[in-house]
């Protein structure tokens, strides 16, 4: 607990100096720096440590609960379109993995547990996964964590793109 403090604190304070050039801001630099390290880390004796995997989980819910607690859903009703195209994204995804499914004839289940680990996240991913099959839980948390890695880098890239564009 006090490793994954100490590179939160360090995430937290590079974020800010290279925020302090004008390059994003700063969460999204220590969210950046601290997956980029625990993805460094993971291989070494650090993510072989007893625990590590528990630890790693209840960082993981802390994140996704101060995320929460920022959400100001009185915003819904000013951004109908946002929602509409949230909900044609996820019609799009949802044709996509059932003709990409067929097309390479995989089962429903791999099919809606790659669909979970692209739009959700490493938790739900292994409760889909539990739901069918345990041995599928580490494929779906490495999925989830390769989707979340992918997705960051080229979410911050495009916003980057649009920013410079607009």
């Amino acid at each position: 607990m006090g490793v994954a403090l100490v590179i939160s604190s360090i995430s937290r304070h590079l974020g800010q100096a290279i925020a302090a050039m004008g390059l994003l801001n700063p969460m999204i630099w220590a969210i950046i720096i601290s997956s980029l390290l625990g993805i460094l880390a993971a291989p070494t004796a650090l993510g072989k440590m007893t625990g590590a995997n528990e630890v790693s989980g209840v960082m993981l819910y802390v994140v996704v609960a101060l995320i929460g607690a920022e959400v100001n859903l009185s915003a819904i009703g000013q951004a109908p379109m946002y929602i509409m195209s949230g909900f044609m994204i996820l019609a799009i995804h949802g044709v996509l993995m059932l003709i990409i499914g067929r097309m390479m004839k995989m089962n429903l289940h791999l099919i809606g547990l790659a669909s979970i680990a692209n739009i959700g996240s490493a938790p739900s991913a292994a409760v889909v996964a539990a739901a069918y099959d345990k041995n599928l839980v580490p494929v779906a948390v490495i999925m989830a964590l390769i989707g979340s890695m992918l997705g960051s880098f080229v979410g911050l890239t495009v916003s980057e793109v649009i920013v410079m564009l607009s």
